[in-house]
């Protein structure tokens, strides 16, 4: 089957070049809520490209690899798909669906994907740049670094998290950073994410940043590699607009703040962040 271009309309609902819909099983099913494709659309995000390759797939946004998940099927995709939603709610939960069921979808067809969003009038076009494959690591360099990390060393940033979701470490550089906040900023995750995270069993989530990007493990069993292509990562973090608008509801003073520290986690390798949250709970314990 040929590539398929996904063009996502304003109201949410999608159409497939070329290609009836019904051709295509759970392509029905798929759907934006329209307040997320404004957030893209205000943000300027006009195309996000699927580039499937041997060891995962390549994520490019506005024809730039962003991100690059390297896993062995799609159920360890989908895992950690669930986890890094936990952190965002109940439109994470929405996000998490609509992925799940891209998924499914991309499974059945085979097929490299892009999602064209609505561009407005003002805007210049962006193009495309299907091809991903210049841009993505060997295995073995990955290896490599892994390697040298370990003869480096590693530092382990551990972290402790309340019910309550308040966040507390014995951790010299956490207590800087606490040090340096401003007094109105509180070091925490709303009560209904960490809930959410204890509903899943999960009782510790280790984030591993390295040369080529990020490690996540939940329980210590690890789900797919986050490459990262942290030169353009950055570049297009460095659009205030465009993550402001895909983030309105924080507020200015915490959104610069975050925007900040994640910059400089990406730029300072060789560090774990381990986060161990209470017991698991039941949800009708809540």
């Amino acid at each position: 089957m040929p590539d398929l271009t996904v063009r996502i309309r304003e109201d949410g609902s999608v159409s497939v070049a070329k290609i009836p819909l019904s051709w295509i099983p759970g392509m029905d099913q798929v759907s934006l809520d329209p307040d997320i494709v404004a957030r893209f659309t205000n943000a300027n995000v006009q195309h996000i490209h699927l580039d499937y390759h041997d060891a995962g797939m390549a994520v490019l946004a506005n024809g730039m690899l962003i991100l690059d998940f390297r896993y062995d099927d799609h159920d360890e995709l989908r895992t950690l798909l669930t986890a890094l939603t936990l952190f965002m709610g109940d439109e994470g939960q929405t996000l998490s669906n609509l992925a799940k069921t891209l998924l499914s979808v991309l499974e059945f067809i085979g097929a490299e994907v892009t999602f064209e969003f609505p561009v407005p009038s003002y805007r210049s076009v962006i193009p495309k740049a299907n091809e991903a494959s210049s841009g993505i690591l060997d295995s073995s360099d990955i290896a490599a670094d892994d390697a040298r990390a370990q003869v480096r060393g590693i530092e382990t940033i551990s972290l402790s998290t309340t019910a309550l979701g308040k966040i507390t470490s014995d951790s010299f550089i956490f207590k800087v950073l606490r040090a340096v906040l401003p007094p109105d900023i509180e070091v925490e995750l709303p009560p209904t994410t960490v809930a959410g995270i204890r509903e899943k069993g999960i009782t510790e989530i280790t984030v591993k940043n390295r040369r080529y990007g990020l490690a996540i493990e939940l329980n210590g069993q690890p789900t797919p590699l986050l490459v990262c292509n942290l030169d353009n990562l950055l570049s297009f973090a460095e659009h205030r607009d465009r993550w402001r608008q895909l983030a309105p509801s924080v507020s200015e003073q915490r959104f610069d703040l975050v925007r900040r520290m994640v910059q400089d986690v990406l730029q300072t390798h060789n560090v774990d962040i381990r986060l161990h949250f209470p017991p698991p709970i039941h949800p009708a314990s809540r």
